[in-house]
């Protein structure tokens, strides 16, 4: 074991590796249908190295290329399987209610997003980060209330625990903070008023997530807006964006 600072200010023991294993592992199927160990380890390491490039030092333009990455990659997605494709849910008596089988709910847009990003940031992504005292050393209940981030992305792969750990985490600046919206199939038909009030929503989402960046919690931050009906595109026109958080709209109309 050896002793090293680690970026974050802390001071902790670190495990050297193992040595790799030589060990050959028996295919479960035909060679020709899987990697080689060789193989696999370059693609592995190729990946790794493309995410730590992405996550190391202040390069926010290199973030927004993962994020962006991701985005794509649930955008290609949503072209064969997303909710346009469908019918929809119109009310409950129509026989024909279908959403397709990509989002049914806004638990999905995010979990579909996360695969997504973890593409671009492997090990690096999570769901639902609580806003609250053991989180953030910034924590003000009357500012913040409760709420959760729907997605992070964080680069602790340097963090070391010692006696600073929960300071410095509680302070840490994430990467990535994203929020997600669903508008879904079928929603302007008869129930679209309802929806509509989701717009106003949205745009609150957007600016919590600019109280974020400019209270340092996070580096980027996007909201994703799953709109199958376009009804958040056809109503949005007199929405104020905050500029600093990217919007990730996923719709008929983007592909």
């Amino acid at each position: 074991m050896a002793d090293r600072a680690d970026r974050f200010g802390g001071v902790g023991r670190v495990v050297q590796p193992k040595p790799a294993s030589t060990s050959k592992l028996k295919p479960d199927s035909d060679e020709s249908d899987m990697l080689s160990e060789e193989g696999e380890e370059r693609v592995v390491t190729a990946t790794n190295a493309a995410s730590r490039s992405r996550l190391s030092g202040d390069d926010d333009e290199a973030l927004v290329r993962g994020l962006e990455g991701a985005y794509r990659r649930l955008l290609g997605e949503y072209a064969k399987s997303g909710g346009h494709n469908y019918h929809g849910w119109d009310h409950k008596d129509d026989p024909r209610n279908y959403r397709g089988p990509m989002f049914w709910t806004e638990a999905d847009c995010v979990l579909r997003f996360a695969f997504a990003l973890e593409q671009e940031f492997p090990r690096r992504v999570h769901v639902e980060f609580p806003v609250v005292g053991w989180t953030r050393s910034d924590y003000d209940p009357g500012l913040d209330g409760k709420q959760f981030v729907d997605l992070v992305v964080s680069d602790l792969s340097k963090f070391i625990e010692d006696e600073t750990s929960q300071q410095r985490f509680r302070s840490h600046r994430h990467e990535i903070f994203v929020e997600a919206k669903y508008l879904p199939a079928g929603c302007s038909k008869r129930w679209r008023h309802d929806h509509v009030r989701k717009v106003d929503a949205i745009r609150l989402d957007a600016e919590r997530l600019a109280q974020h960046l400019e209270r340092g919690r996070c580096r980027v931050a996007a909201l994703l807006i799953v709109d199958d009906d376009c009804l958040f595109q056809d109503n949005s026109a007199g929405i104020v964006w905050p500029s600093p958080v990217r919007r990730l709209l996923v719709s008929p109309r983007q592909l």
